[in-house]
């Protein structure tokens, strides 16, 4: 159970696919991340062979839009700082990167991150295997304190 539980984590952390737009060409696929035993403990592993441990960031967004932006309730809105959405790309995965975070997770930007040459870092989706697979209420909001209880 502890490998799937493993080999589950490693594909949801590590997918490295895109996202293709309406009348591009599907890319290359990536080289893919293994699990491998070493010293008796598992380990995700590269495929360059290192060991990797995923550090990530959920939801890494450009913010609200500038036709969407309310002054009355102002939020978070990347090109009231960066020029275009390159800059706040190329800015944001400098940033994550030197803080030291490996991967950008969730309900984030992939489209534009990825096309950033600062972008080194992995990419993780959504995978809804809680949600859709009967999982208990605890296993759906587990970072909720009441959950917690």
């Amino acid at each position: 159970m502890k490998v799937f539980m493993l080999l589950l984590s490693g594909a949801a952390a590590l997918w490295a696919g895109g996202l293709v737009a309406a009348g591009e060409k599907e890319p290359a696929p990536p080289p893919a991340f293994t699990v491998r035993e070493l010293d008796g403990r598992w380990s995700l592993m590269t495929p360059a062979g290192q060991p990797f441990f995923s550090t990530g960031v959920c939801l890494v967004t450009q913010g609200t839009s500038r036709g969407d932006y309310d002054t009355e309730n102002p939020a978070c809105a990347a090109w009231q700082h960066y020029p275009d959405a390159g800059a706040w790309a190329d800015a944001t995965a400098w940033r994550l990167k030197g803080w030291g975070f490996s991967t950008i997770g969730a309900w984030s930007d992939f489209a534009t991150l990825r096309a950033s040459p600062e972008a080194t870092l992995h990419f993780a989706p959504v995978l809804h295997i809680g949600s859709t697979a009967g999982a208990p209420v605890r296993w759906k909001n587990f970072g909720t304190v009441r959950a917690l209880r």
